[in-house]
């Protein structure tokens, strides 16, 4: 077992940080997908092993499992990689495709601007207006239950690919007029009021690595430092704004925190009731449960702590203790789920998208699993527990076909990224690759503890994002 360890997760951070300059010396880039899943896993393990919040001891065969998987996602990588180095170069998006894709992105974004027209309307009809200001969760549970119609859902993913599509033909030199970018801007605006924050992190993280990728040798390490800095200045802002207008708060988390190195204390037998957090980010048409506390036992009080810097610490770490969570939490609930057995579901979970549309089709008939993955106390050593439900991306092909399966499942997504990169670096003035590039990159960071590559809303962003310059290829052949 392993506890808390500051030196392991010293060790794990700077493995993390390593990894950008290692994989700009090679490759040129510095966020190649390799590097990327190991800074993400590395990095977030190791502000784990910190136990901000009080986690129990990490099993020994639980850390080599994900050590396991990462090291085999980055094998098929570089084997994708060699094999994408074979052939002639792709080539760049031709002038006549980036027309016709600059004007089918003021379709695609006038379609998302009108979805969330559709679901403006819908609110206001319904909850009426103050819902927005007054009680943004009962939008949250009225979309659940289908008191609100969400018909105007996958309108308002459009809101999503529209300001991708528009940055990757920026970064592949194709000149958006004003009124583009007018609505690229309106579309992102457009992300702030879903309700649904995940939206707005896809917008930001894949322009990010699309940003980054595009700079690649040209980006020197001031720029990219800078451009980092802002990125997760706008995420920080964003979750934790998003986050108190839904009222999920630190305040509510219901987690007591503590320095990394204070001991755990022991379990009280008096704890309250567990308070439910979703660790995965559900898909655009998934419901979010709502969160109870008990605030007598939420924050860990600075009169416990000996002078005014410790206290200020815990303060910090209590207001920040969701995003702790979200990107450590996973860990400990892998470790429970490994302790478990659960039924096969033979491939339903990983391809959950195309066994829905064929169900949808009437081309199976198949009972699929639930989208969204069951919640498990994280059996905290103290404070009041919590129940969680992200457990990394390795919990559908675990949960599909074991062991076994999950190290095949990342050797083969390894296999894919490396592939796509390998085309990318050999054609940089492709808009469809550094796009799919983007996209990618943004779901490997998730990775840590949610599966975008089965997350059907993700699938529909791709597309849509990708088919205006699928369209523009076509009638440029023709």
């Amino acid at each position: 077992m392993i506890g808390a360890s500051p030196v392991l997760a010293c060790v794990l951070i700077l493995v993390a940080l390593a990894a950008v300059p290692v994989a700009r010396r090679f490759t040129g880039d510095y966020f190649p997908p390799g590097a990327l899943l190991v800074g993400s896993w590395a990095g977030t393990l190791g502000l784990y092993f910190f136990h901000v919040i009080p986690y129990p001891s990490m099993r020994v065969v639980a850390l080599l499992f994900v050590v396991a998987a990462v090291a085999t996602f980055v094998a098929g990588g570089w084997v994708g990689q060699r094999l994408a180095d074979r052939g002639p170069a792709p080539a760049p998006t031709p002038p006549e495709a980036a027309h016709a894709a600059r004007v089918a992105l003021r379709v695609v974004a006038v379609g998302g601007l009108l979805g969330t027209a559709w679901y403006v309307y819908f609110v206001a009809t319904i909850l009426g207006a103050d819902a927005f200001v007054d009680s943004p969760m009962r939008i949250r549970l009225a979309l659940g239950d289908y008191t609100i119609p969400s018909r105007f859902l996958f309108l308002q993913l459009l809101c999503v690919a529209a300001p991708l599509l528009g940055l990757a033909l920026h970064l592949t030199r194709t000149r958006l007029r004003p009124i583009d970018w007018l609505l690229v801007v309106a579309c992102v605006l457009a992300t702030w009021i879903t309700t649904d924050r995940t939206q707005f992190f896809i917008v930001t993280l894949t322009s990010y690595f699309m940003v980054v990728l595009a700079g690649g040798r040209r980006l020197g390490y001031v720029r990219l430092v800078a451009v980092s800095v802002v990125a997760v200045a706008v995420l920080g802002a964003s979750f934790l704004l998003i986050g108190a207008w839904l009222g999920k708060t630190p305040s509510n988390l219901g987690v007591q925190v503590q320095l990394p190195a204070r001991p755990p204390e022991t379990a009280s037998s008096s704890a309250p009731a567990r308070p439910r957090l979703p660790g995965a980010l559900p898909p655009a048409d998934a419901r979010t449960p709502t969160s109870t506390s008990d605030p007598a036992g939420t924050s860990a009080s600075s009169d416990q702590a000996p002078g005014a810097v410790r206290g200020l610490a815990l303060r910090v770490l209590q207001r920040t203790s969701t995003i702790y969570l979200y990107a450590t939490g996973s860990y400990a609930a892998l470790d429970t789920l490994l302790q478990t057995d659960p039924p096969r579901t033979h491939g339903l979970h990983t391809f959950y998208p195309i066994a829905r549309l064929l169900q949808r089709a009437g081309v199976i008939d198949a009972e699929l699993p639930s989208d969204i993955a069951p919640f498990v106390p994280l059996r905290l050593t103290s404070g009041p527990d919590i129940e969680f439900n992200g457990y990394t991306l390795l919990y559908y092909p675990l949960s599909d076909f074991g062991r076994l399966g999950a190290y095949l499942y990342m050797g083969a997504l390894g296999l894919l990224c490396g592939w796509v990169y390998g085309r990318y670096r050999r054609g940089r003035d492709s808009a469809w690759l550094l796009l799919t590039m983007g996209h990618l990159s943004m779901a490997l960071v998730l990775s840590v503890f949610v599966n975008k590559f089965n997350n059907t809303a993700s699938w529909y962003i791709y597309f849509w994002s990708c088919a205006p310059l699928l369209a523009g290829s076509v009638l440029h052949r023709r």
